[in-house]
């Protein structure tokens, strides 16, 4: 019963297709498992903020959101967005947070009312998600994940990294 955002160890590289992270819920009653793609910015910027994976256990008393940014994070109150759609969640919470380039993966009225056919959504556009993984956002009572992330990536021998890089590993 348990979401988790997870990114990979290329996440941020330069390797193709390395940019995205992954999605999973889980049916509380150990049922299907959904797993969707985050594409855009949004994976790379949830490895800048310094985690690799966050997995949300439980459920938030009141419409919230998860914010996330140089390895902190916090749960945000926020009933005023419950019912709102995912553009003016992305807009509200980057306005609410004094930075437009944060990351949000939101779900919106559909998904706060817990339909199957409700959608993840990055910032403004739908995502990859075909499997109403939004509805379990619903059921935890969770309007958004943003993220917003200062931090670099380090390679231990970058000469070394950008040599196989180029030449396919």
């Amino acid at each position: 019963d348990s979401l988790i955002l997870g990114t990979g160890v290329l996440t941020g590289s330069f390797a193709p297709a390395s940019c995205c992270g992954m999605a999973r819920a889980q049916t509380p009653s150990g049922g299907s498992v959904r797993i969707v793609p985050i594409l855009g910015f949004a994976g790379v910027e949830l490895k800048l903020t310094g985690f690799d994976f966050v997995v949300i256990k439980g459920v938030s008393p009141e419409p919230a959101y998860v914010w996330a940014r140089d390895g902190m994070m916090e749960l945000v109150s926020s009933p005023s967005l419950k019912g709102s759609d995912s553009w003016t969640r992305t807009d509200r919470i980057r306005s609410d947070q004094g930075d437009a380039k944060i990351q949000v993966l939101s779900v919106g009225p559909w998904g706060d009312a817990r339909s199957p056919a409700s959608q993840l959504v990055v910032n403004y556009w739908g995502g990859e998600d075909k499997l109403g993984m939004a509805s379990e956002w619903g059921r935890k009572n969770l309007l958004a994940i943003a993220f917003r992330g200062m931090g670099e990536l380090e390679v231990a021998e970058p000469e070394a990294f950008k040599y196989r890089l180029c030449r396919g590993f």
